[in-house]
């Protein structure tokens, strides 16, 4: 009877370590991961300039550089993106600017697409505005073609890969 004890011991501390592997243990996947909680900050409220900057897979940095003034609401049409050349990828949208330095994904969410300017290889997951058919779209910043864009408000923006290469 103890010898079978011992057995049912052994088997269920062998059980458990296995186990234990993989709650403890960190797993790394090809997927993109999705942060979600990012996602929620877009667009910070009251600000025409925002900065991101990138970590890879782990959560971005997130601030306001610039608050809109109290006297009119954010508006894309008022002038180029307002990125200085420290940073990557200059997004313009309905809800500002968006200055992206560093390399990596964010899930985001930009809406009516004004223009963008790289330095980096990356891709946007951009869907035709009101629609649910998205697509890949790869800016390059070799390519005087795809390393800047004017897309008159017609597309909305839920991914960014900036430094990621094309996709």
């Amino acid at each position: 009877m103890q010898i079978k004890r011992r057995k049912v011991a052994l088997g269920f501390f062998m059980l458990v370590a296995f186990l234990s592997i993989f709650v403890f243990t960190p797993h790394v996947s090809a997927a993109i991961h999705v942060n979600t909680r990012t996602e929620s900050l877009f667009p910070l409220k009251g600000c025409a300039v925002t900065h991101v900057i990138l970590h890879g897979m782990l959560s971005p940095s997130v601030t306001c550089s610039q608050l809109a003034s109290a006297s009119s609401s954010v508006s894309p049409f008022t002038g180029v993106t307002n990125c200085s050349s420290q940073w990557n990828l200059g997004i313009r949208g309905a809800e500002g600017n968006f200055c992206f330095s560093g390399t990596g994904y964010m899930a985001i969410r930009i809406t009516h697409l004004v223009a963008y300017y790289t330095a980096l290889n990356g891709w946007l997951r951009m869907y035709p505005s009101g629609s649910t058919s998205g697509f890949f779209y790869n800016i390059d910043a070799n390519s005087s073609d795809s390393n800047s864009g004017y897309f008159n408000s017609h597309y909305d923006i839920t991914q960014v890969c900036d430094g990621c290469g094309l996709h």
